[in-house]
């Protein structure tokens, strides 16, 4: 019954693997939790700094801290994402051996990636790109193929030109030439507009002079000619073109192919786009829309315009999404199997029962809720047997210390007692029921005289306190002589000495000395040991009446924890047993270092972090917190202390805060600020950083407090639940839902009026509702509405707004407030004064006898001051 189970520490890290064994005491190499999830290597543990994007689980969270790859190129950013499995391979998620991304935001620029010339885009991440040439910078090149080196990705730098530029620069040193240059001067022979013709020539033929129109190689080209969209060239030369519309200027032209008249030839202002750029947008008021665009998953847009949107897969249909996705036509993802983004992620997606917010089934060793750990049922005292109670457990099997599953031995009905399980060795009159049947083993008290045979005969009943007809509990004293009689016990009167019964079992009787001791028989009361007699000195707590008083002088164990002080204090017992309360007889053991608190003695089982010594070793056992910023880590990690304020170097307490992600780096842990938005390290703990929204809530890691939990950011409202719900550094401060107290700082039961707080807690010197009538000294305990007045001494004890006075007159009560004393008062029965109902002549008749009291009084002073100067 007092084994417990211990795992295998292979590693010595501090966190056993998966490896038991039953043992009384900690063994060497062993430890009380098993939650090493990799116990060869000591570089793995709970409490581990966990690497990012190495592909190992270093704390042991069933998780990897990966590095994004938000554009789906395989390229990774600084910054970090929490994902379910360790690989780093899943949608958005990169290994740290991946190339360093230069834009995060663009799935064709990455290394190694094929440099595209003009686009304005790095491709290939050396931190420049090819243009194509403009050496006179007028906006045309001479031809397809001349290429310059830039320093920079927006080829808007001198000579340099982008892929949409016009080609066809029959001068590229020369602004005054280009395709689109005006050519009017008739007698002018220079060819500005490139098109091989000049002056009153008309090569096309279509009617027009080189000088009347803009491009005399191109038949189709005149003043008043159709315009093609899009095609780069003026046709109806008045130096536009009719250009598609891209409304949202991603590049992509809408289908239906609307037009719009273009700023220049190009169609390159926003809005227009050439016959060359892609068709199809399906959504031209967003730039995120066109075809081939990257699919966000579950975000109910079709941004490749195929239809289709992709959804997560809801493949048990619990409302919650796996990292599997799916294409469906059903772009709101709300069909049967799909889930959209704003879905909570499944950690089973197999299972409709497993799902965030499900009702946990307790020792099961399943997470239905999805939190990462099981709730199990309570072995408290690590007797292998459980109750019903449960508990937070903090593995998934249940196998820490402390935790049972649901199949595992039931019905301890004493969780506190590693003695009490079905099954254990019942202890007879303890008032214990050690083997959990509902019945106790009694002593035999046959004639109900308090006192039991010497024989080891027991009786099985169903009242744990032995107290039934013919039962009796160990504390009872042996020793009857006859269990017949009521009459004949040890503690029985026997002074007769000519009465030849033996009612004190001590098997003499009358004048006889049988342990000549030098009294008689009738006057001894225990005649059978010579130590014990009338005057004898007593022996605290060894349950015999040694001076034969009646009484026994015991030993003091005021918190009746079983164990006493080591001060010896004594007391008179409540009978000879010392088995009353605050007694104890001396085979209690010594050692119980606060007789004040049951909770604490020797052997106790030690709480972490309480700062009490609850065993009673001299030492506490605190909670680790190795970089001393008042934060732990989830687990077991404990501590033995020298003292008992757990405030030591490497010390925390229990009132410290879990979740310490990196016990060895004091600027990380759950309160830790985190504001800069480009800093890839998770300082608050809470498995997110930078621009990352974990949690869907709108705020970005580095804007709030707790990116993994929706409802805690700087505009959630702040409720009582010991979180900073607003990220305001204040924990539950002006919560929403906090109640009002009202103050009765006196504790006299009246609060004061106008004064009351909301708070979480109860605040010192308040309570939970106002009084129907106020206190009038909220200071004072003697001062309230149902005091009782003392008079003449300049206090309204009773807050009826006046003192009492001691002045005598009909009509009035001793307490009368109005200043008068009756003893035929029948108005003031109430003792506040004012009853009066009597006709005016009665209310003189009272004011002359009160001054003829008072004068009576004054009479009598005079008289004792005359006497006190005589004295």
């Amino acid at each position: 019954g007092g084994k417990s189970t211990f795992y295998v520490d292979a590693d010595s890290d501090g966190y056993g693997g998966p490896t038991p064994g039953t043992y009384c005491d900690l063994p060497t190499g062993y430890v009380g939790t098993r939650t090493d999830c990799v116990d060869t290597n000591v570089a793995i543990h709970p409490g581990a700094t966990e690497g990012t994007g190495d592909a190992v689980d270093q704390d042991c969270d069933g998780s990897e801290s990966c590095f994004q790859d938000l554009d789906l190129d395989h390229a990774r950013t600084s910054f970090s994402v929490l994902s379910a499995d360790t690989d780093c391979a899943d949608a958005g998620e990169a290994l740290a051996s991946a190339a360093l991304d230069c834009d995060a935001a663009d799935g064709t620029a990455f290394p190694r990636a094929s440099e595209l010339p003009g686009t304005g885009v790095d491709e290939d991440c050396d931190g420049g790109e090819w243009c194509y040439l403009d050496a006179d910078g007028d906006g045309y090149r001479p031809d397809a193929t001349s290429l310059v080196v830039s320093v920079d990705a927006d080829c808007d730098d001198p000579g340099e030109a982008s892929a949409t530029a016009l080609v066809g620069d029959c001068d590229d040193h020369d602004v005054r030439f280009h395709p689109d240059a005006l050519e009017t001067d008739c007698a002018d022979p220079a060819d500005y507009n490139c098109d091989g013709s000049t002056g009153y020539a008309d090569v096309d033929a279509d009617g027009w002079a080189a000088c009347e129109e803009c491009d005399d190689a191109a038949s189709d080209v005149f003043p008043g000619a159709t315009e093609r969209p899009g095609d780069g060239v003026d046709s109806d030369c008045d130096g536009r073109d009719t250009c598609y519309v891209d409304g949202d200027g991603d590049g992509v032209r809408v289908t239906p192919l609307a037009v719009v008249m273009g700023a220049s030839v190009a169609c390159e202002a926003p809005g227009e786009a050439s016959a060359v750029a892609a068709e199809g947008d399906c959504d031209d008021t967003d730039p995120g829309v066109y075809p081939g665009a990257s699919e966000r998953a579950g975000d109910g847009v079709d941004e490749d315009c195929d239809g289709l949107e992709v959804c997560f897969v809801d493949a048990d249909a619990d409302g919650a999404r796996s990292e599997v996705i799916a294409t469906s036509a059903d772009l709101a993802c709300a069909g049967a199997g799909l889930a959209d983004v704003l879905a909570a992620a499944d950690c089973d997606d197999s299972s409709a029962d497993a799902a965030p917010g499900a009702m946990e089934t307790p020792g099961d060793g399943v997470d239905q809720d999805c939190d990462g750990v099981e709730t199990c049922y309570a072995d408290a005292d690590g007797d292998g047997f459980r109750g019903d109670a449960t508990i937070g457990g903090t593995t998934l099997d249940c196998s820490a210390l402390g935790e049972a599953l649901v199949d595992g031995p039931a019905g301890d009905l004493d969780d506190t007692d590693g003695s009490v399980y079905p099954g254990a060795l019942e202890v007879v009159g303890d008032g214990i029921d050690q083997d959990c049947d509902g019945t106790e083993l009694c002593w035999v008290d046959a004639d109900g005289d308090g006192f039991r045979t010497d024989d080891a005969a027991a009786v099985v009943s169903r009242d744990l306190a032995c107290n039934g007809a013919g039962e009796a509990p160990a504390t009872a004293p042996a020793g009857d002589c006859d269990d017949a009689a009521p009459a004949l016990h040890p503690f029985a009167p026997e002074t007769d000495c000519t009465d030849g019964t033996d009612y004190n079992c001590d098997g003499s009787t009358g004048y006889a000395d049988a342990d000549g001791d030098g009294i008689a028989a009738c006057e001894d009361c225990d005649d059978a040991d010579a130590s014990v007699f009338p005057g004898a000195v007593e022996v605290v707590g060894d349950a015999r009446d040694g001076d034969c008083d009646g009484s026994e002088l015991c030993y003091v164990d005021a918190d009746d924890d079983g164990f006493r002080s080591d001060d010896l204090a004594t007391a008179t017992g409540s009978d000879l047993a010392c088995a009353g309360v605050g007694e104890a007889a001396a085979w209690a053991p010594l050692g119980d270092c606060d007789d004040t608190d049951p909770a604490v003695s020797p052997g106790a089982v030690e709480v972490v972090g309480d700062e009490r010594d609850t065993d009673c070793d001299g030492t506490e056992r605190c909670w680790i917190d190795s970089d001393g910023d008042r934060y732990r880590p989830y687990g077991e990690g404990v501590v033995e202390s020298d003292d008992l304020d757990c405030a030591d170097a490497g010390e925390a307490s229990d009132a410290a805060r879990a979740g310490d992600c990196d016990d060895e780096n004091a600027a990380r842990h759950p309160d830790a600020p985190e504001t800069d938005c480009l800093d890839p390290v998770d300082y608050n703990c809470d498995g997110s950083s930078g621009r990352v929204d974990s949690d869907a809530d709108g705020f970005a890691a580095c804007e709030e407090c707790d990116d993994g939990v929706a409802g805690v950011n700087p505009d959630a409202l702040e409720v009582c639940d010991g979180f900073d719900n607003d990220c305001n550094l204040a924990v539950d401060d002006a919560a929403a839902d906090a109640p009002t107290w009202y103050a009765d700082a006196d504790g006299d039961g009246y609060t004061a009026a106008d004064v009351s707080v909301s708070a979480c807690e109860t605040p010192a010197g308040y309570v939970v509702a106002a009084s129907s009538v106020p206190d009038c000294d909220d200071a004072d305990a003697a001062v309230s509405p149902d005091a009782q007045d003392v008079a003449d001494d300049g206090i309204d004890q009773d807050c009826d707004g006046a003192d009492a006075t001691s002045v005598v007159g009909p009509g009035d009560t001793a307490d009368d407030d109005t200043g008068e004393i009756g003893a035929d008062d029948t108005g003031d029965e109430d003792g506040k004064g004012g009853g009066c109902t009597c006709a005016s002549s009665s209310t003189r008749q009272g004011s002359r006898g009160a001054a003829l009291a008072g004068s009576l009084l004054l009479a009598v002073a005079v008289l004792a001051r005359r006497r006190g100067r005589v004295a």
